[in-house]
C-alpha cells in the first residue's frame, strides 16, 4: 500500500521521540521534515499539535495558543491537539487558565484535544487515525468506483488494504479479519452481506456482525441499487 494516508509526516524536532520510536518499532512509515506550527500531520489535513502537560500549561500562560490558534484553524482541515502527561485533564482542568484555554480551543475555534497519557498512547492515538483515514478513503474510492463500474470484478484492493480496512473496525481483530476475507472474497461482499451471514463466521457473532454492518453502511457505501442521480459522498476524522 502507498499513499498520503499511509505516511507520517513528522516535525524533525519529534525525531528519537518516544512517539516516533513507539511508531517506527509498529512498522508506521515516517517522513521527517520542517513543520511549521505542528508536529504531525496524517494525509495532507489531520494535522497534530502535541504538548506534554507543563508546555501545553506554557503556552498559555505565554498567549502562544491563543495566537496562533486562528492560524492553525485556517490552516489545516483538522487540527487537533494531544496533550500527554499524568492525569492531563483534570491537571489542566484545575487551573483557571487552563480551562479557559479548553473552552477556547475546543468552543471557540473547534479545535479538538486528545489527553495521552504517555508517549506510547500518544503514538497509539496517532496510528488509529491513520488507519481510520485509510479506512474512509479506501471506502470512498469504492462508493466512488461503484457508481462508474457496476462490475465487482474490476475493483482490485491490495489484501493489506483490506486486512487494513476491516481491522479499523471496532472490535474486529486481524484474525476476524481473515476469516471474513476467507469467506467472502472482497470487501465489497463483506459491505452487502446481511448481518446474520456475517455472525455465523468463526469468532465473529451478533456484535462484531453489527458493529461491521455499521461500519460499512454509511455514506460512503451505498448498497442500494445505483441510480443516475450521484449523492456527494464525504468521510471526516473527528
Amino acid at each position: 500500500m502507498s499513499g498520503a494516508s499511509d505516511i507520517l509526516i513528522a516535525n524533525i524536532r519529534e525525531k528519537g521521540s518516544e512517539v516516533t520510536a513507539f511508531l517506527e518499532k509498529e512498522g508506521i512509515n515516517i517522513r521527517y521534515t520542517a513543520l511549521r506550527l505542528i508536529d504531525y500531520l496524517i494525509a495532507g489535513r489531520i494535522a497534530v499539535i502535541r504538548r506534554t502537560v507543563p508546555a501545553f500549561m506554557d503556552d498559555l500562560s505565554n498567549k502562544l495558543v491563543y495566537r496562533t490558534a486562528p492560524e492553525f484553524k485556517r490552516t489545516f482541515p483538522d487540527p487537533l491537539y494531544i496533550v500527554e502527561g499524568d492525569r492531563p485533564a483534570s491537571t489542566i482542568s484545575s487551573t483557571t487558565h487552563g480551562r479557559s484555554g479548553v473552552t477556547y480551543l475546543t468552543f471557540v475555534n473547534r479545535i479538538p484535544i486528545i489527553f495521552s497519557s504517555t508517549p506510547e498512547e500518544t503514538g497509539k492515538y496517532l496510528a488509529l487515525m491513520m488507519k481510520q483515514v485509510a479506512f474512509a478513503s479506501t471506502a470512498e474510492k469504492m462508493g466512488n468506483d461503484s457508481e462508474e463500474t457496476p462490475d465487482d470484478s474490476t475493483i482490485e484492493i491490495d489484501a493489506e488494504v483490506q486486512m487494513q480496512v476491516l481491522s479499523a473496525i471496532p472490535g474486529i481483530k486481524e484474525e476476524d479479519a481473515k476469516a471474513l476475507i476467507a469467506k467472502f472474497g472482497t470487501l465489497r461482499a463483506i459491505a452487502t452481506a446481511a448481518e446474520p451471514e456475517l455472525a455465523k463466521i468463526k469468532g465473529i457473532g451478533g456484535k462484531k456482525a453489527k458493529s461491521i454492518a455499521q461500519a460499512f453502511n454509511s455514506s460512503v457505501f451505498d448498497t442500494q441499487p445505483a441510480t443516475n442521480t450521484k449523492t456527494s459522498k464525504t468521510s471526516s476524522i473527528r
